[in-house]
This record gives C-alpha cells, sequence and structure tokens, in this order.
C-alpha cells in the first residue's frame, strides 16, 4: 500500500495560511463552516482536504476517502457518517449509488 504525502508543496507559515508553493496563492488553513463542526481538529482537517480535493462538482465514495485521507475502511465509513450527519454530503443515486458528494455551502469567510 502506499500512502501519498498529502502536504507535499504547501507550506504553513506565521500567518496560518498555507501557501502553495507551485502557485504562490494563499488560503485559508480550515474555513469557519468547518471550524463551527462539533468534531476533533484531526476530523476537521480530513473534511476540508476533502472538500479541497472534490468540491462539490465531484463523486466520491469510501475508496476515494481511504486513498485521499490514508484511512482505512471502517475510519472512512466513519468520517462518511459524520459528514452526512453534518449535512454536508448528498447521496447519489443510479448508477453512482454508493458515491456521494458535498452540498453547495456558501462560505461566508471574507
Amino acid at each position: 500500500m502506499t500512502l501519498f504525502n498529502l502536504n507535499y508543496g504547501v507550506e504553513v507559515g506565521k500567518t496560518g495560511k498555507q501557501e502553495n508553493r507551485k502557485t504562490g496563492s494563499q488560503k485559508s488553513a480550515v474555513p469557519q463552516w468547518i471550524r463551527g463542526l462539533p468534531y476533533k481538529q484531526p476530523t476537521l482537517e480530513k473534511i476540508h482536504l476533502l472538500y479541497e480535493q472534490y468540491g462539490t462538482e465531484t463523486a466520491f465514495n469510501r475508496s476515494d476517502v481511504m486513498q485521499a485521507t490514508g484511512l482505512t475502511g471502517s475510519p472512512a465509513s466513519a468520517l462518511l457518517t459524520k459528514m452526512r450527519k453534518a449535512d454536508l454530503l448528498e447521496r447519489l443515486n443510479g448508477a453512482d449509488y454508493g458515491k456521494y458528494r458535498f452540498k453547495a455551502i456558501i462560505d461566508h469567510e471574507g
């Protein structure tokens, strides 16, 4: 099993902002709407990672969560359950059964 370094190319400075070494762009470490969820910091960071990777347009399943976060099966399922309970995900039907997509969330953080 290969675990990829998901932090490659990301530098965190004193400002609390992450800067992508390749593009030089800055983004907030964890958006306000994620920080407001009743979960511990590692869970919030995984949710943010998934949102950054998949956004609201791309569907993903448990295997995708496992690959993106480095979690094994049961913890990946637990993370999906937490995100569903927080009303962050919509479950897709039909040919995409077992896949999820983030609901359109407006980030009010300026």
